[in-house]
Parts: C-alpha cells; sequence; structure tokens
C-alpha cells in the first residue's frame, strides 16, 4: 500500500489471470487490473519518490525446464491506477534446465532497486559460471528513464536480499548469508558467507537477531 493505492499480483502461468491488480486501499475497489505476460509474478514495491511500482516478474517455473528460463522485471507508472503504463522492462536471462531466473524479491534503496532472481545469469554472459546467480540492479529515480545499472554475484540460486549502507546481504542456496560490498556498485568486493543450513527462503531481524526460515531445518 502508498497511500490510498494497494497493489498486489496474482500469478496462474499463462491463464489471464497473471498480472497486477490495483485496488482503492479505502473502499477495496477495483481501479485496474494490469495482465502480464509469460511469466508468474512473485514481489512488487512502490518507488519511493514517484509514482512508480516495481514488479518482479517471476518466470513460468513448470515451463522453465522445458520451454523458458528468463525471467523479467518490469515497472508501471501508476499515477492513474485505473490507466496503468508500462514504462521500462527486462528480460533477465537464463538456461533451459540449468540457470533459472526468477525475479522473487525486490529492494528499494532510495528509488535504487535490487532485485534478488534466483539464478539469472549476468547481463552479458557469454558462457562459463552458471553458478552465481546475479543480483540485478537498476536505477528507478526518474520515472522516464528507468535504466538497468549491474548485476552482482549472489552465489548460486537465491532468493531473497537486504541491503544496509554499502553492504549487500543474500539469502542464497547452500551458501546461507553472503554478504557484498557495494560501495563501489560496478565492483562490488565479496566479503565471505555464513552457513545457516537448507534453503534460506526469508528471514527476519529482531535487536541483534537474525532468525532465517530455513528449508528442511525450519527456524534457525
Amino acid at each position: 500500500v502508498k497511500g490510498n493505492l494497494l497493489a498486489f499480483v496474482s500469478a496462474f502461468g499463462t491463464n489471464p489471470q497473471t498480472g497486477v491488480h490495483l485496488y482503492n486501499a479505502s473502499t477495496l475497489s477495483e481501479y485496474s487490473f494490469y495482465q502480464q505476460d509469460f511469466c508468474d509474478p512473485e514481489d512488487l514495491v512502490f518507488g519511493k519518490n514517484t509514482n512508480l511500482l516495481h514488479i518482479a516478474g517471476g518466470t513460468e517455473s513448470l515451463a522453465s525446464f522445458g520451454f523458458n528460463a528468463n525471467g523479467l522485471f518490469y515497472s508501471l507508472d501508476v499515477t492513474n491506477p485505473a490507466l496503468p503504463v508500462e514504462v521500462f522492462r527486462d528480460t533477465l536471462p537464463g538456461i533451459i534446465g540449468l540457470a533459472i531466473s526468477q525475479p522473487m524479491n525486490l529492494e528499494n534503496v532510495n528509488d535504487t532497486i535490487f532485485v534478488a532472481t534466483q539464478a539469472a545469469l549476468d547481463a552479458n554472459f557469454q558462457g562459463g559460471d552458471t553458478l552465481s546467480g546475479q543480483v540485478y540492479i537498476y536505477d528507478c529515480t526518474n520515472p522516464s528513464s528507468v535504466s538497468f545499472i549491474n548485476s552482482v554475484n549472489g552465489g548460486l540460486w537465491h532468493f531473497d536480499i537486504a541491503v544496509n549502507s554499502n553492504r549487500l546481504y543474500v539469502a542464497s542456496e547452500w551458501y546461507g548469508i553472503q554478504t557484498d560490498d557495494i560501495t563501489d556498485i560496478m565492483n562490488e568486493v565479496y566479503l565471505g558467507r555464513k552457513l545457516t543450513g537448507g534453503w534460506n527462503l526469508g528471514s527476519d531481524k529482531f535487536g541483534n537477531r537474525l532468525v532465517v526460515g530455513n528449508e528442511g531445518y525450519g527456524v534457525k
């Protein structure tokens, strides 16, 4: 929710109901529905200083191993929620059966958007390493010129991210929590990993404790 605007996504594969719903947050009356193609959306976040809505478009997981392993990220101008306008779209590359690009969670830092992608390849991928799923970063400060900045090695498949000061924390498959220094966003510095057990699908911080929801291990 931002102001009086409620937004959420629904995912039904190739079903026409896949996309973004915009509602009046007070009356719960629907303004509009924006249909999305080829991927299942996973998350969204409003712009902080803009009227943009950013969507982690996911991918069609049932088809990824046989048809399309690419992911989707896009931005809608919701100045008029009855008529949202797509102002940016990016297809994130994957490899069928090997590296599934699935934008899942977003972090908004002063309208710089960080996208957890599971296993998206580097934007300039030509060959070689397929086990360093990339966190994609976008400059969304100007609604008329959203643009890709860089991708950062997230370590294998990853599911969620958090940014604090100049540190990027990635919930990564097998590796637990990976930390990168992104003081220079074009040249990240790998700082290390903390094994937490299983696949980390979510976490929360309380005081000086980090609580992690882990596949197999439950809550740690």
